[in-house]
C-alpha cells in the first residue's frame, strides 16, 4: 500500500502549495523545522554554559561575586526554566549587598510571580518601587518589566509615560533607547516610523535576547501594516533564534502554528503548537499553558477535519487515478506494436541510409581515383608510343625488341595499383586497421601506423567492400586463390569472437 501513501502525499502537497505561500517564507520555515530538530542539541549546550555559572557560584569568595553568578543564572533561567529562575532568585536575594542588587533581585521575583498567575502581588510588589534615583540602566529594565506587567492595564500604562519620556532625551542609542523610541511611535500610531527603527538596529546589537526581540517586534509591526507574510517570515526568524539560545517562554512558534492554521496548513501548526505545548509544560510556564492548551485543542480538531476531507480526496483521486491506469494500459497495448514495428523500421533506414552514405563515399572515390589513374596510364601510353617511334626509327628494330624484354610493366602496375587501392580504401576508412584490431587477439594485430596495407588487411579490406567470394578477391587483388585461403583461414583463428561471425563483423565496420 505503499503508493497510496505516496499519492496521498502529493495531494497533501498541493492543497498546501494551492495557498500560494512565497517562496522566501517557505524557505524560512523550512529553515525552522530544520532547527526544531536540532532543540535538543541547543538545550544541552545552554545546560552546560549554566552548569559552569553554577560551579563558579558555589566557589565564590564573597556575598557580591556569589550575586553576581546567582543574577547571571537567574537571566540564564528567566526564558528557560521558572522553578530554577524562583530558586536562583532567592539564592541571589540572600547574597546583594548592594542596592542595585537588592532591586535587581526584586524584579526578578516580580517576574516570576507574574509567570505564575499572581498578578496582583506581582503589581503591588512594582508599585511599590522607589524609582527616585535610579540609574539609567535600572530605569530601562524597571520600564521594560512595567510594560511587560501592565501590558492589559492602560491607566497605569500612561502613569509609566512620564518614565519612557524622560528616558528618550537621554538615551536613543543603546537598545532599550532605540526600543522605547520605537514604542512611542508606535502608540503614536506611526507604525512605518517604528518598523525603520527596529529594522536600523539589525546588525548593530548581537546580544540574542535583543535580536530576538527586535525580529519579534518587527514581526508584530507588519501584522499592523496588514502584511501577514511577512509578519509570519519575521516570527519564523524569531522562532529559530528562540531554538538556538533554548528560550521555553516564547511565544513565536505559537503565533505561527495560528497562522500556518489559517493558511490550512494543519500539519505544520499541529507540530507548532505541540512542541510549543512541550516547551512551556517542562519549563512551567503556566498561565500560557492555557491558552496554548486551547489552541493546541483547535487546531487538532481542525487537523483531524483535514485529514478526513483529505481521506475522502485521496480516494476519489485513487479511483480517478485506477481508471486513467486503465486507460493508459489500453492505449498502450493498442500503439505497442505500432510503436515496435516504427523502432523497427525506422533502425532499419537509419542502417540503409548509413550504408548507402559509404556505398556513395566509396563510388565518389573509387571512381575519381580510377579517372586519374586510366588518365595516366593514357598519357604514359601515348609516351611510350612516341618513344618506340623514335627507337625503331633511329635504332632499328633489333633495339626496339631489346627495350621491350627490359621493362617489367606487370609489377610496376600492380604495385602502383596496390598504392592507389590503400589510399582509396584509408580515405574512405580512416580506422579501419584499428578496428580489427579490436577483433583479433594481441598477438596477431597489425601496424596501425603505416599507410600501406598487408595482404591480410587487403583481403578484409575486400570483404569490407562487399567482395566475400574468395576467387573473385584472388581476381581483384591479383594474388593466388591459395593465398587468398590461407590469410581467410588465418584470420578466422586469430580472431576474438567466435570464426563463423568474424567476417561478418569486419562487413559492418566503420557504420
Amino acid at each position: 500500500m505503499a503508493w497510496k501513501s505516496t499519492i496521498g502525499s502529493l495531494l497533501s502537497l498541493l492543497l498546501i502549495l494551492s495557498g500560494c505561500t512565497p517562496k522566501y517564507l517557505q524557505d524560512e520555515l523550512r529553515v525552522l523545522e530544520k532547527e526544531l530538530t536540532q532543540g535538543d542539541i541547543y538545550s544541552i549546550r545552554v545546560e552546560k554554559q549554566n552548569q559552569r555559572l553554577k560551579e563558579l557560584l558555589a566557589q565564590a569568595p564573597s556575598d557580591s561575586l556569589k550575586w553576581e553568578y546567582a543574577d547571571s543564572l537567574c537571566a540564564a533561567y528567566k526564558h528557560l526554566d521558572l522553578d530554577s529562575t524562583d530558586k536562583y532568585t532567592v539564592i541571589a536575594e540572600s547574597h546583594a549587598v548592594s542596592e542595585v542588587q537588592k532591586l535587581r533581585s526584586l524584579f526578578h521575583t516580580i517576574y516570576s510571580l507574574s509567570f505564575r498567575g499572581l498578578q496582583n502581588i506581582a503589581e503591588q510588589k512594582y508599585l511599590q518601587i522607589d524609582t527616585a534615583g535610579l540609574s539609567v540602566k535600572d530605569r530601562v529594565a524597571y520600564l521594560d518589566l512595567g510594560i511587560d506587567l501592565f501590558k492589559n492595564n492602560h491607566s497605569e500604562l500612561i502613569n509609566l509615560s512620564d518614565i519612557r519620556a524622560g528616558l528618550f532625551k537621554i538615551d536613543t542609542v543603546s537598545f532599550s533607547g532605540r526600543k522605547n523610541y520605537a514604542n512611542i511611535c508606535r502608540e503614536n500610531e506611526d507604525i512605518q516610523k517604528a518598523m525603520d527603527i527596529f529594522k536600523g538596529c539589525l546588525g548593530r546589537f548581537n546580544d540574542q535576547h535583543e535580536i530576538i526581540s527586535i525580529y519579534y517586534n518587527i514581526a508584530m509591526l507588519y501584522g499592523e501594516l496588514g502584511d501577514l507574510n511577512q509578519k509570519e517570515y519575521w516570527l519564523a526568524k524569531t522562532a529559530v533564534e528562540d531554538i538556538r539560545i533554548s528560550n521555553k517562554d516564547y511565544q513565536s512558534l505559537y503565533q505561527l502554528a495560528l497562522m500556518r492554521l489559517d493558511d490550512k496548513d494543519f500539519s505544520r501548526a499541529a507540530s507548532y503548537i505541540q512542541i510549543h505545548y512541550s516547551d512551556i509544560s517542562s519549563s512551567r510556564f503556566y498561565p500560557r499553558m492555557q491558552t496554548s492548551g486551547i489552541a493546541e485543542q483547535r487546531i487538532s480538531q481542525e487537523y483531524i477535519k483535514s485529514q478526513i476531507k483529505m481521506k475522502w480526496i485521496q480516494s476519489i483521486g485513487l479511483a480517478l487515478l485506477s481508471i486513467l491506469v486503465i486507460i493508459v494500459l489500453i492505449l498502450f497495448q493498442n500503439n505497442r506494436k505500432k510503436a515496435d514495428k516504427l523502432e523497427k523500421t525506422s533502425e532499419q533506414l537509419a542502417q540503409s541510409n548509413s550504408q548507402l552514405s559509404i556505398s556513395n563515399k566509396i563510388k565518389e572515390v573509387y571512381v575519381f581515383r580510377y579517372m586519374m589513374l586510366s588518365l595516366r596510364y593514357m598519357k604514359q601510353a601515348q609516351q611510350d608510343k612516341k618513344d618506340y617511334k623514335r627507337i625503331l626509327r633511329d635504332k632499328g628494330r633489333d633495339e626496339l625488341l631489346q627495350v621491350l624484354k627490359q621493362i617489367d610493366r606487370d609489377y610496376s602496375s600492380e604495385k602502383e595499383f596496390y598504392n592507389f587501392f590503400d589510399d582509396a580504401f584509408l580515405h574512405i576508412f580512416p580506422d579501419f586497421v584499428c578496428e580489427v584490431n579490436q577483433l583479433l587477439k594481441p598477438s596477431d594485430r597489425f601496424d596501425e601506423s603505416s599507410h600501406t596495407l598487408t595482404t591480410e588487411v587487403r583481403i578484409l579490406a575486400v570483404i569490407r567492400l562487399g567482395i566475400t567470394s574468395s576467387p573473385d578477391i584472388s581476381k581483384f587483388l591479383g594474388c593466388a586463390l591459395p593465398t587468398v585461403y590461407t590469410y581467410r583461414a588465418k584470420l578466422r583463428n586469430a580472431a576474438l569472437c567466435g570464426k563463423d561471425e568474424f567476417e561478418a563483423r569486419v562487413a559492418q565496420l566503420g557504420l
